[in-house]
């Protein structure tokens, strides 16, 4: 039998580095498998259809910046911060 998870609530306090949304819970959880291997703090955030994969959260809004920043130039990736 598989193992059914229950999704945690969406965190909503602080600062979210928002990197991708998918309609596919498998998808988001392999992205943040991948984020989590490179040392990000990342979480899948369910939202409607979607499955926000973020990095966070962060307690000031220069820190979520900062990511997004190293996550550009490491990564090549496109991101937004959210609260």
């Amino acid at each position: 039998a598989a193992k059914v998870e229950t999704p945690a609530p969406p965190i909503t306090n602080g600062w979210f580095v928002q990197v991708n949304a998918f309609r596919s819970s498998e998808n988001a959880e392999r992205q943040v498998a991948q984020l989590k291997g490179k040392g990000y703090e990342a979480l899948v955030s369910p939202s409607g259809p979607l499955y926000r994969v973020r990095i966070g959260p962060f307690a000031q809004r220069a820190q979520a910046d900062d990511t997004k920043q190293r996550l550009q130039r490491e990564e090549g990736m496109t991101s937004s911060v959210q609260r």
